[in-house]
């Protein structure tokens, strides 16, 4: 094997480590919700925010991370997350109160907004032939990790307590910041990104790159609400807390093969409508089903909405290369798209908090969900048209 193939293994190593963390420590707090609140003695608005306070940090750092790249390198801003997450996940079991818990969720989100913006950035950049498997494997390894914390999360607190099952979360994130330090060894690896910004190109005036926020924003505004409510609308429905947990690891564990599935179709397809219209209707059925239909159809419809959120999410990811021509581009695409989609996603969790605490039912929340999806429905079939930012930029000057 020679130098370059080295350097393209352990880079590829540490985009995929990385993206185990990058979802993780968040779900790891759904089926904890009601041991914290008891424990905390917060109320369902507070805890939802435990939830969307980090979809909030995506939004609003999410301007930062390009600029930071561009200063510093992506690669070493990419082990300075690593770092964030580490010491967000310690701080935030450090001590049992609900300012320490909010603290260091606010840090590990840090690092996660920077994985989130500048990963696909440095999957174009360094594998632009394997664009699609890449996307599979960072969809399905963030999918993979997400449901075993979904699925693990309760035992381990019963068996010890909630700090402990969120303080697990620190070994993978210690694991991918010694990777990436490993990375920034390599002369070439830790090279900073060609600074072209394209800066000509109007992002915020076309209407491809919003069509392409707000699919990514109604995925997870749809996607966040599920991680932390969907354990208390299961046992809302006489489903015991223990096996809440389960659905979760469900929701999280469709989302494997369908990552693979999109990310390897969507990078053959001219067009991706058929991808981005049929995940939005997989998820109406799911939210749907999940409110009308008896208990005993549960586990089918958290299917489709995990096959919702996973194709959709896997498209927002491919749109980021598929609709741009340069890895400054789909920095830019990746920063706009995540400013914009997570401010709608931030009042996922906590308006669904503030709909059941308001109403007393989950008829609310799940009716939120299948508007949104009807939204995300209309900008993935405009978003799947073929054709990039810059030529859309053309076709409106022209």
């Amino acid at each position: 094997m020679t130098r370059k193939q080295q350097t393209g293994v352990l880079l590829a190593l540490a985009v995929l480590l990385l993206a185990a963390n990058q979802r993780a420590p968040i779900v790891a707090v759904g089926p904890l919700a009601p041991l914290i609140q008891a424990d905390l003695q917060l109320g369902s608005t507070l805890m939802g925010w435990v939830t969307s306070l980090p979809v909030l940090c995506f939004a609003l750092f999410a301007p930062a991370a390009p600029w930071l790249a561009r200063r510093f390198g992506v690669q070493k801003v990419l082990a300075g997350a690593a770092a964030l997450l580490l010491a967000g996940i310690v701080l935030r079991t450090a001590y049992a109160h609900a300012a320490v818990l909010l603290a260091g969720t606010l840090v590990l989100s840090l690092g996660i907004t920077l994985a989130n913006i500048l990963q696909p950035s440095v999957v174009k950049r360094y594998f632009p032939l394997r664009v699609g498997l890449m996307t599979a494997l960072f969809s399905a390894v963030m999918s993979l990790v997400a449901g075993t914390a979904s699925a693990v999360s309760v035992p381990l607190a019963e068996r010890y307590d909630w700090a402990a099952a969120l303080w697990l979360w620190a070994f993978p994130a210690l694991l991918a910041l010694l990777v990436w330090l490993w990375v920034l060894r390599g002369s070439e690896a830790a090279a900073p990104a060609p600074a072209t910004a394209a800066v000509d190109l109007p992002l915020w005036r076309l209407p491809l790159a919003w069509s392409i926020s707000v699919f990514m924003g109604s995925q997870s505004l749809v996607y966040y609400m599920m991680a932390a409510w969907l354990p208390a609308m299961v046992v809302s429905k006489g489903v015991p807390l223990v096996e809440a947990g389960w659905y979760g690891l469900v929701f999280q564990w469709v989302s494997i093969p369908v990552s693979f599935a999109v990310g390897m179709l969507a990078e053959r397809m001219r067009k991706q409508t058929v991808l981005a219209v049929g995940a939005s209707l997989c998820g109406i059925t799911g939210v749907l089903g999940l409110w009308f239909l008896p208990t005993g159809w549960a586990t089918l419809c958290v299917v489709l909405m995990g096959a919702s959120t996973a194709g959709a999410f896997a498209l927002s990811l491919m749109f980021f290369s598929l609709r741009t021509d340069t890895p400054a581009e789909a920095g830019r695409l990746s920063a706009m798209a995540q400013t914009v989609g997570y401010l709608l996603a931030a009042v996922g969790p906590a308006g669904a908090g503030w709909l059941l605490d308001a109403s007393g039912s989950w008829l609310w929340p799940l009716g939120l969900l299948a508007g949104v999806l009807l939204i995300q429905c209309a900008c993935g079939w405009h978003s799947a048209q073929p054709h990039t930012l810059r030529q859309s930029a053309a076709r409106r000057r022209s």
